[in-house]
């Protein structure tokens, strides 16, 4: 069954990539405090500009005439903006 989680797997997964490609251009002899705090000061302008414009393409989606677009897009966009995982539905249906 597929759950929440995997249908929003996408929302997250570029703010990953540019926190690696920042973390990857730090310098490995540094602490690691000290590499976290540089990647996180890197990567900040571009997270969220990308999670505002996440925002946005969902909020726009919530105004569809189609329900189904429209439920997952206002569901998926208060997920992002909140930056809360989606609840699973693992078990549902199955005895246990």
């Amino acid at each position: 069954m597929l759950t929440w989680a995997g249908r929003c797997t996408g929302i997250g997964a570029d703010d990953m990539f540019q926190l690696m490609i920042e973390w990857r251009a730090t310098n490995p002899r540094d602490e690691t405090e000290v590499r976290m705090a540089n990647t996180l000061r890197s990567a900040a302008v571009s997270i969220t500009i990308t999670s505002l414009t996440e925002l946005l393409a969902f909020c726009i989606g919530a105004t569809s005439p189609f329900l189904g677009v429209r439920n997952f897009c206002a569901c998926s966009g208060t997920l992002a903006a909140t930056k809360t995982q989606p609840p699973t539905l693992t078990g549902v249906g199955s005895e246990q």
